[in-house]
């Protein structure tokens, strides 16, 4: 890879030329140059001190920008609680409605896939037409597979109905500025745990 390809996305570059900025020639090297070339502090004794530097200072910036984010938060977290009630209900159906007719409901780690022949379905809420289209799913799936995503202790459903037809139903994911910010913070911190210190 050259020195100078970024390994992240663009939302994150962003905040690594904000974290640049406000760094200055603290480290002796900066962020974008040390994740693109691990290599610039070679031999240096004090290699592991800079790059827990780095992790702390990031850390700082992200963790200031999220307080800066409060009432977004709140607005998030508030929509994420409708979101998992929205699981529950769906969860709870699901399992009732497969253990009558003997199909599994499983919770995979992961399932392999050709991804590209599945139908998607995206709803916002559960009503009598969803029920309805359960049952209809459910007559041609040989198993159900619970994919739902955990952030922190909310839930965001999706299941896939596996048959002939693969059919993945998807309860919609609530956007917000905060979890762009906190999936950069995550990916910077990695970035940085994965320079090899020895």
């Amino acid at each position: 890879m050259a020195d100078d390809e970024k390994k992240w996305s663009d939302s994150t570059d962003m905040f690594i030329d904000r974290i640049d900025q406000q760094l200055g020639s603290k480290y002796g090297v900066s962020l974008r140059r040390l994740l693109t070339n691990p290599a610039v502090i070679g031999e240096e004794e004090n290699k592991k001190d800079i790059i827990e530097g780095f992790k702390k200072d990031v850390s700082s910036f992200f963790e200031g920008l999220l307080t800066s984010l409060d009432s977004e938060r709140k607005d998030f977290e508030a929509q994420l609680e409708k979101t998992t009630e929205e699981y529950n209900k769906i969860s709870g159906l699901l399992k009732e409605k497969s253990a009558a007719l003997k199909i599994p409901y499983v919770n995979p780690l992961l399932i392999e896939r050709d991804e590209t022949n599945d139908e998607t379905i995206i709803i916002s809420a559960y009503n009598d037409s969803i029920g309805e289209l359960f049952d209809k799913i459910l007559e041609k799936s040989n198993f159900i597979a619970d994919l739902s995503t955990d952030y922190h202790e909310y839930k965001i459903g999706s299941w896939l109905f596996s048959g002939q037809k693969n059919y993945v139903l998807t309860i919609n994911q609530p956007s917000s500025v905060v979890l762009s910010v906190e999936n950069s913070r995550d990916e910077i911190l990695a970035l940085l745990d994965s320079i090899p210190v020895a």
